[in-house]
């Protein structure tokens, strides 16, 4: 196998920004709020959602997301569930994590992805 002369995008790195930007989407078409894409490299948080009321006033309400992207995530399901096993780290990470963590687990061929609840925050579905 001869090696490339350009340089290469992997399958697993488009993956995920396919589920960066379908949360994004989702979050600022379906839900009206404001999703800010982490720009810089991260331990566990994808982004952050900025809540906003019907009449489009924002309060500061934030949520962070963690967004995994793909058929390995979406393998434990049934009709009302979907069981994500994410690493204990991480999830201590997430539960002292300054505000309210969601993962969002998406599904490039259908192009819809589930939450986790945060709580008392709002959290309609992404679909």
């Amino acid at each position: 196998m001869s090696e490339s002369k350009f340089p290469v995008a992997s399958d697993v790195d488009q993956q995920g920004r396919t589920g960066v930007h379908l949360v994004g989407l989702k979050v600022h078409q379906g839900l009206g709020w404001i999703f800010r894409e982490r720009a810089t490299s991260d331990i566990g948080i994808d982004g952050e959602v900025e809540l906003r009321s019907e009449q489009g006033e924002s309060h500061g309400r934030l949520l962070a997301v963690q967004i995994k992207c793909g058929p390995s995530y979406l393998k434990e399901q049934d009709e009302t569930s979907i069981t994500y096993r994410g690493d204990y780290k991480h999830l201590r990470y997430w539960a002292d994590y300054s505000v309210p963590v969601i993962v969002a687990l998406c599904d490039p061929v259908t192009n819809i992805c589930w939450r986790t609840d945060a709580g008392s925050i709002p959290s309609p579905s992404l679909e």
